[in-house]
């Protein structure tokens, strides 16, 4: 029997946690359906984002980052006594005070939620190191009475609790953020002065006929001594606003009424806007980008309403749950950073730019009245010489201006002009480079010849036989 036991507990603590198979072998009414009423903790996690994310990724990567996470949470949960009752997709539901009750149930939820939270960089980590997205998670928890036991029929049941309760704890998760903790006003008095905690707010949730009041926690002290990062995300104001125009969620669907509105400042994470109406704090919103001209940009962005935001006129502060491949594309190129590496497994995506000013026209150059616009052969003659210079003299310096020019002292007066009646000059004729490994041959034999006149060099090497040409061409002697 004791070996049969050993046997059960391993294989379904797989898939119960020790508690409950503890409960249904040891306890003679373990296996009876029926339950009792009794006050437990109540803890709801969730992804951001993971619905749309899944759908862009191969499904063992899916998997195999699902699983790292679930992996890691677990741990958590268990190292703070907690019982797992159901992974809903990528949410954990779990219950501090069943089957077995402690004084510090609530207590060791809030802490086991704190370091959840904290081990989620190490899964990111995990997750960069595989070319994998980062992910975040939004917890809520609440305390109250519930019915607990066996649920089901006699041939098919699990162990849960079931209540209002219930719904309102994943009513408070719902309305949190990636990276936050949300707790109500119940677990906060069960859980004692020991938190560390932020903003307070009343929400009003489904099915519950009052605001519930709702606390950020930031960290727990004490014996756990946990505290969440402070983190800062400073937004850029945008010069050129974007055009949104956003629809609020309401559970999974789309509410029939649409807002306008533009952003004025953004990050990768949060963004103000001022809309053509008020929306109230927490809403949840669907947005979509418009671009310069107007037209929908492939994608959209939801986001959640925080409130009121710092800028001059009435603007809402946004925070993005979740930013689509060419969204997220988009928001970079206006940022000005770099579009982020794209997995192996994700499905091809059109990116949409950002519109860019159009260029300023040149104005036309201004010359004294009388003068003429120089000819090509002019406007040729100082990228020759700057071409020419540089392989005509020993160690690749050019001439001084004086020398190129004329002028000065440096070299001989520049040629007369060509009569209007003469023939074209002939491009000068390229000659091959020599054959690797032989030494070019030098027209001033080694002499130092820096700062000479280049017609005065050119002119001292031996001239090139004539070449007689058919037709209108006359002979060309090489200067």
């Amino acid at each position: 029997m004791e070996l049969r036991n050993r046997f059960i507990r391993e294989t379904f603590g797989r898939y119960l946690t020790d508690d409950v198979v503890a409960t249904v072998l040891e306890t003679p009414a373990g296996l009876q359906v029926g339950g009792e009423k009794r006050k437990v903790t109540m803890m709801m996690t969730d992804l951001r984002g993971f619905t749309s994310l899944s759908e862009r990724l191969a499904p063992e990567r899916v998997v195999a980052m699902l699983n790292r996470y679930l992996g890691a949470m677990v741990d958590v949960i268990k190292r703070y006594q907690g019982t797992i009752d159901e992974f809903i997709g990528d949410a954990i539901f779990v219950l501090f005070g069943a089957p077995v009750w402690q004084e510090d149930d609530a207590q060791r939820a809030v802490a086991c939620a704190v370091a959840m939270q904290l081990a989620m960089e190490d899964v990111n980590e995990a997750n960069r190191k595989e070319d994998l997205p980062e992910i975040e998670m939004g917890i809520g928890i609440h305390t109250g009475q519930v019915v607990l036991g066996n649920i089901g029929s006699a041939e098919r049941m699990k162990y849960g609790v079931v209540g209002r309760h219930v719904n309102l704890t994943a009513r408070i998760q719902s309305y949190t953020i990636g990276g936050q903790i949300l707790i109500s006003d119940t677990t906060r008095r069960e859980a004692g002065a020991t938190l560390k905690l932020g903003k307070q707010t009343a929400i009003k949730a489904k099915g519950i006929e009052h605001p519930v009041t709702v606390c950020e926690v930031l960290g727990i002290g004490g014996r756990h001594r946990l505290f969440l990062a402070e983190t800062a995300d400073e937004m850029v104001s945008l010069p050129q606003p974007i055009n949104v125009v956003a629809a609020v969620v309401e559970g999974s669907h789309l509410s029939g009424d649409t807002v306008k509105g533009r952003l004025t400042k953004l990050s990768l994470k949060q963004a103000e806007a001022e809309l053509e109406h008020a929306v109230p704090p927490l809403a949840n919103l669907k947005i979509d980008v418009l671009d310069g001209e107007g037209s929908k940009i492939q994608g959209a962005v939801y986001g959640k309403v925080l409130g009121p935001g710092n800028g001059a006129n009435a603007t809402t502060l946004i925070r993005f749950t979740s930013l689509s491949p060419e969204i997220e594309a988009f928001l970079r190129g206006v940022l000005g950073g770099p579009e982020p590496a794209r997995s192996a497994s994700e499905s091809p995506r059109t990116v949409a730019t950002p519109p860019q000013a159009a260029p300023v026209p040149k104005a036309p150059e201004s010359r004294p009245a009388g003068q003429q616009a120089p000819t090509p052969e002019a406007q040729l003659a100082p990228a020759v010489a700057k071409t020419v210079a540089p392989a005509a003299l020993d160690g690749g310096q050019s001439p001084p201006a004086a020398a190129l020019s004329g002028s000065g002292t440096a070299g001989p007066a520049a040629p007369p002009p060509r009569p209007a009646n003469a023939a074209p000059a002939m491009p000068a004729r390229i000659e091959p480079p020599p054959p690797a490994g032989e030494k070019q041959p030098s027209p001033h034999n080694g002499a130092d010849t820096r700062g000479v006149n280049i017609t005065a060099l050119m002119s001292s090497t031996k001239p090139a036989e004539p070449e007689k040409k058919k037709g209108w061409l006359r002979t060309f002697h090489r200067h």
